[in-house]
């Protein structure tokens, strides 16, 4: 015999009464109809259980066994149907309400799904997580203790993240651009290179301009891998498209970026694409070097003598040729930062040394240093390089 199933309200009669038991709050009955839509049975259906995917039926011929799944599965008694409007006392799964609206899931405002999304992919990123995240079963059910039918209508699957987020990321453009468009003064640029830690070159764009509000504003336009040499001419032509991309072309004013010759043969080709009438002398105006990156230098020359940069690169030789002892000689000659610098890079050389070290201040450990409240980033020696800025600083900082 075929046998289907259907809500046992859609099939009560007109005017009778329903059921009237609290376990109604709690789940759905159902009757059980053959081929010929006559009943044959009737159950009830654990709500909670249902959203999980584990959907539970009980015979409503006596309550005792719906009951006994209430309490031992959920924690719910006829006594805490009374009490839904003090949470206090239930536990943390039981925080959803007990009553499902029926027509709720067409109420909800486009506006909130639109928001909940917007911060899920908010979350993905800023967290850097997968995009996969919203799948797992423990955060999803813990989502649907607050709002189930809201969880229920918002896609949570690794693509569907994906998707919002290049829909987020289209209309943030098309933003952009109307505050470009509307900006009261030219669009001024700055650009950077920086090498990632697996050993892509990426290159970042930044407008900055009065908006129509008359505020300044600052706006990324940029942040993509820079392929081939860091000639002056592909750095010009990377640019010039990021100009196009942004349709600014005819709007483009001083360009700032670091002391390199590289920038100004960058800047010199860019210019003369984007307008062919410009002259060396309105280019070279038009030419900002970044104030930090010069103030870096100095603090470097400082530090180091005057050509830093000979200095660095003997080092780096030192370290290719495995001669320690010369490179040790090396930054012995520059004085208690050179010798700070041997002696925290003869710490991180090898774990051992680390393991002796940190087994050190444990032993030594004085009260009015309080190292004990420090984190174990915070314990960690630093060794200075030449492309972190201030990093000769943290490290005499840290010692």
């Amino acid at each position: 015999m075929l046998t289907c199933s259907s809500p046992e309200d859609s099939l009560a009669r007109k005017g009778a009464k329903g059921r009237k038991s609290w376990i109604r709050s709690h789940g759905t009955f159902l009757v059980e109809l053959n081929h010929q839509d006559q009943p044959i049975g009737h159950f009830w259906c654990c709500h909670r259980c249902d959203l999980k995917g584990e959907a539970e039926f009980f015979s409503v011929q006596a309550t005792s066994s719906t009951a006994d799944h209430l309490l031992k599965t959920h924690r719910i008694t006829p006594a805490s149907q009374s009490n839904e409007s003090s949470p206090s006392h239930d536990s943390a799964i039981d925080l959803h309400p007990a009553v499902m609206p029926k027509r709720r899931r067409l109420e909800q405002s486009v506006i909130l799904k639109a928001k909940v999304r917007a911060l899920s992919v908010g979350f993905v990123v800023d967290s850097d997580v997968p995009f996969t995240i919203f799948e797992h079963s423990f955060l999803r059910s813990l989502f649907i203790q607050f709002d189930h039918d809201l969880v229920l209508q918002i896609p949570w699957s690794g693509s569907s993240i994906t998707r919002e987020l290049q829909h987020l990321f289209d209309t943030k453009r098309n933003v952009i651009k109307a505050e470009l468009r509307d900006a009261l003064t030219t669009i001024h640029l700055s650009f950077d290179l920086w090498t990632s830690s697996n050993r892509f070159a990426i290159v970042a764009v930044f407008a900055h301009f009065i908006d129509r509000g008359a505020r300044q504003q600052s706006r990324l336009l940029a942040l993509r891998c820079q392929f081939g040499t860091h000639s002056g001419e592909n750095l010009a032509a990377s640019l010039v498209g990021i100009v196009q991309d942004w349709k600014i072309r005819g709007r483009v004013g001083c360009v700032i970026s670091d002391n390199v010759a590289a920038n100004d043969h960058c800047l010199h080709y860019m210019h003369k694409q984007l307008d062919s009438s410009m002259r060396p002398a309105d280019i070279k105006a038009r030419r900002m070097r970044c104030y930090g990156h010069i103030l870096n230098l100095v603090a470097r020359a400082f530090l180091f003598g005057k050509d830093a940069e000979s200095f660095e690169l003997e080092s780096e030789i030192n370290c290719m040729r495995g001669l320690a002892e010369q490179d040790l000689s090396h930054w012995r000659a520059k004085g208690p930062i050179g010798k700070l610098h041997n002696i925290v890079k003869f710490r991180r050389s090898s774990p051992q040394r680390s393991e002796h070290f940190k087994r050190i201040v444990q032993e030594e450990e004085y009260e009015e240093y309080r190292l004990y409240e420090e984190s174990t980033a915070e314990l960690e020696v630093n060794l200075n390089n030449k492309t972190r800025w201030n990093s000769t600083y943290m490290m005499i900082e840290r010692k």
